[in-house]
């Protein structure tokens, strides 16, 4: 991570580039929470560009490339204040068995102001919904995302899109509530 920074340092900011190729940002695979918060405290002082493209390129290489983990770099993404960072964040989440993302997607769906971040972070529920209708989540995880997209699907002011992904997701959870 020190050597991918210092790197990234020598960049001027006001390009809002990040310039580095597979191998530097592979470098970023696998980090601990506490370099992941480091390289968090690094970006908040980047222009959102920059941010963004970070966030885009890993995004695209966790996908190519499967055994690359960005996971707790796309978790510290989860809470930056540009809704395209947050968006790509969830989104690259929503295969992950982590049980602890059950109350931040919660949160996203409930509070986040972008509603296609609401709508992803609905969708992006689905895995950790069916772990939980197999009775292999705790039971306050899976009831605080069950209760999370009920509110999404009665609330009528919530548009189509998340309303949508919110009743595919609580279909996993099965029952009359959602049905109807």
């Amino acid at each position: 991570l020190s050597d991918f920074l210092a790197r990234l340092s020598e960049i001027p900011m006001e390009s809002g580039r990040v310039p580095f190729g597979f191998a530097a940002l592979a470098e970023l695979s696998g980090l601990s929470a506490e370099e992941a918060e480091e390289l968090a405290r690094t970006w908040d002082e980047w222009p959102p560009g920059r941010v963004r493209a970070l966030f885009e390129r890993l995004a695209g290489l966790a996908e190519e490339h499967t055994d690359l983990e960005f996971e707790v770099v796309f978790k510290a993404g989860l809470v930056v204040a540009d809704a395209e960072v947050r968006l790509v964040s969830v989104t690259s989440l929503a295969e992950s068995a982590d049980r602890t993302l059950a109350a931040r997607f919660a949160d996203l769906l409930e509070q986040d102001a972008d509603p296609r971040v609401r709508a992803a972070a609905a969708a992006s529920m689905a895995t950790l919904c069916a772990i939980a209708a197999e009775g292999k989540l705790p039971a306050r995880g899976g009831e605080r995302m069950r209760v999370a997209l009920l509110r999404a699907l009665e609330d009528r002011s919530e548009g189509a899109e998340v309303q949508m992904r919110a009743l595919e997701t609580a279909a996993l959870f099965g029952g009359a509530q959602v049905s109807s």
